[in-house]
């Protein structure tokens, strides 16, 4: 079974970019032993067929990835789209959430949109999961499965359906657009044309790091100049591209499409400097990126870091994660960031920050501070930082 598994997490890598972790093989031994006993087959032979038959291999797929999600997860960044970002976007507004599981994040954001009175929209949602779509073109869901839903939205946006679970109102419903898409593979989906904001969130770190520059690439060129991705709060982009910005909003930060890819990592005009909190900067008029008010200390240094690695200063950028780690021993993401900066830097101390990282997290989870992980599930953090580890032996 054991050159099966890796034989058929090779292929998922090959076809789907999926890297899997030692959960996702466990999920794609179990779909391998249930599509085996289902068809008869041999788990070597049941691994050829999959290479040659699309249903065979989707099967797989659905079986090692994993959906888990929740309306509005991570509330905060979902204030700053509402207060700061869908305001700005022009008409008619389309929202691409990649990824997007059982639904969860498309109907929040055509929620928020829904709230805004703006006309025309359209939310599109994308997974390489067919039985995720599934479930998502049905919105409908459990009474557990509703979570982050206050009772005005409740009552606006749901109603009843069999076995006391909740679906989502016609109304929603017919301003979400769902495709099957692999973003491993596949060029952004038609039906998301003209979007001015790419949600990706809790999905690049199930990615190996080609796979993740094929998308970005393929993103940035079919962006337009100024639209924002929003990534997961720990799936720092900058030591996989410089072809996009990065700008603060809310609690943390986006990407904005940069104008153009330049052919070499090109220096700041200027060096970054932490923004002072008795100094707040003047908001913004006009589009562009949001201007919010001054971050801590740690924040802007943490900003000043991934700009500096961004541009390919990542002497600059670990000096600047050094200080963050030191005023903030107990954060996790400061210290992953500086794993990542040394990493950059082909620094073996990476290994040390990605150690210290883990173990903060590990004091973090008994708190159960939301604000601590930036949105991110404990065991994602976990995934994530012990594939990090395996990585670097």
């Amino acid at each position: 079974m054991t050159e099966a598994l890796d034989d058929a997490a090779a292929l998922l890598r090959d076809r789907s970019g999926l890297a899997l972790d030692a959960h996702g093989r466990d999920r794609l031994r179990e779909a391998l032993a249930q599509e085996g006993a289902r068809r008869g087959l041999a788990e070597a032979e049941l691994v050829a067929r999959a290479a040659q038959e699309r249903e065979l291999l989707q099967a797989l797929v659905d079986g090692a990835t994993l959906q888990e999600t929740s309306f509005f997860r991570d509330p905060a960044v979902f204030d700053a789209l509402r207060d700061e970002v869908l305001p700005r976007l022009d008409d008619p507004v389309v929202v691409w959430s990649a990824g997007c599981a059982d639904g969860h994040e498309p109907y929040s954001l055509a929620m928020l949109l829904a709230e805004s009175g703006r006309r025309g929209w359209r939310v599109v949602g994308t997974d390489v999961s067919s039985a995720a779509l599934r479930r998502a073109r049905g919105a409908t869901y459990p009474e557990r499965r509703l979570r982050g839903l206050s009772a005005e939205r409740r009552a606006r946006f749901l109603e009843p359906a069999s076995d006391g679970a909740s679906r989502v109102v016609a109304q929603l419903r017919d301003h979400v657009v769902l495709a099957q898409h692999n973003l491993a593979t596949d060029p952004p989906p038609l039906e998301a044309q003209g979007a001015g904001l790419v949600l990706c969130r809790n999905v690049l770190i199930y990615l190996d790091p080609d796979a993740t520059r094929g998308f970005l690439d393929r993103l940035h060129d079919w962006l337009a100049p100024g639209a924002l991705l929003v990534a997961g709060a720990a799936e720092s982009l900058l030591h996989l591209t410089t072809r996009f910005r990065l700008v603060p909003l809310g609690p943390g930060f986006v990407y904005r499409r940069d104008l153009a890819r330049p052919s070499t990592p090109a220096p700041s005009p200027r060096p970054p400097v932490p923004r002072q909190p008795s100094a707040a900067p003047p908001r913004r008029r006009g589009p562009g990126p949001p201007a919010l008010p001054p971050a801590p200390d740690a924040a802007a240094l943490d900003a000043a870091g991934q700009e500096a690695l961004a541009a390919g200063r990542t002497d600059e950028a670990v000096g600047a994660f050094r200080r963050v780690v030191y005023l903030d021993p107990d954060g996790v993401l400061g210290h992953l960031h500086l794993g990542l900066a040394l990493e950059a830097a082909g620094d073996a101390g990476a290994t040390r920050a990605f150690r210290a990282a883990r173990a903060a997290l590990r004091r973090t989870e008994p708190r159960g501070v939301a604000g601590a992980l930036g949105g991110y599930r404990v065991e994602e953090l976990e995934r994530m930082l012990a594939a990090k580890l395996e990585d670097d032996g």
